[in-house]
């Protein structure tokens, strides 16, 4: 899913440059971390505690 928004143009994504700067900056996430991050949200005290999570703040 990044490598395709990265591929995009800033017409048809709007935040294509963000993307693209997580990606040089090492912001992205493996897909297991961000697995492993996502199952202890769902199965932690604080689901449900936001209407918005940020994985990375875990």
């Amino acid at each position: 899913m990044q490598a395709a928004i990265r591929a995009t143009t800033e017409a048809q994504f709007t935040m294509r440059e963000r993307f693209v700067g997580l990606k040089q900056s090492g912001g992205l996430s493996s897909p297991e971390d961000c697995a492993r991050r996502l199952v202890e949200h769902l199965t932690g005290p604080a689901f449900g505690a936001a209407p918005v999570t940020d994985l990375r703040d875990f």
